[in-house]
């Protein structure tokens, strides 16, 4: 009787690496979605917002401010929110890959902004609507983040002999 001798370690440990290499396309992937979302002048009301020069090359110079309507992703002022955001996998360890395949956890791509204001754009409150931007991004990010994995994967098992 002949069999195939598999090395089940060198398996498990050649899907960690893709799956780990894929999940860090798909966080960098995210974050240029999610920034090129946040980078847009706004269509909406034009606002003064501050003393400006009459010369001044753009909007922002002239100390104008174009926001954006309810239901667009909010306009750019300053650069702040687009700034803040970051994206991370949540798991036991520091790179979140412990126990994928010992204990079945799941692993997460967490997005997330440390103001204050961020999740007041993306919902809205009594007196705003919503700015969405998150969840414009999110449809897309998953569809790149199965070909990003299943493309790691395929790599690190052509390189194993």
């Amino acid at each position: 009787m002949s069999g195939a001798k598999f090395n089940h370690d060198a398996i498990l440990e050649t899907m960690r690496v893709g799956i780990r290499k894929g999940m860090n396309g798909s966080l960098v992937r995210g974050a240029r979605l999610l920034r090129g979302q946040l980078s847009h002048a706004g269509m909406g009301t034009l606002y003064r917002v501050a003393q400006g020069k009459a010369k001044g090359r753009n909007l922002r110079a002239r100390g104008y401010h174009r926001a954006s309507y309810a239901g667009q992703s909010p306009a750019a002022l300053t650069g702040t929110l687009r700034a803040s955001w970051s994206v991370e996998t949540v798991g036991n360890r520091p790179d979140g890959f412990a126990n994928i395949f010992e204990s079945g956890r799941d692993v997460i791509l967490r997005f997330g902004s440390n103001l204050k204001y961020a999740q007041m754009l993306e919902y809205g409150t009594r007196r705003m609507k919503p700015r969405p931007y998150v969840r414009k991004v999110l449809p897309r990010l998953s569809v790149f983040a199965k070909k990003e994995i299943v493309t790691a994967l395929e790599r690190e098992f052509a390189r194993t002999p």
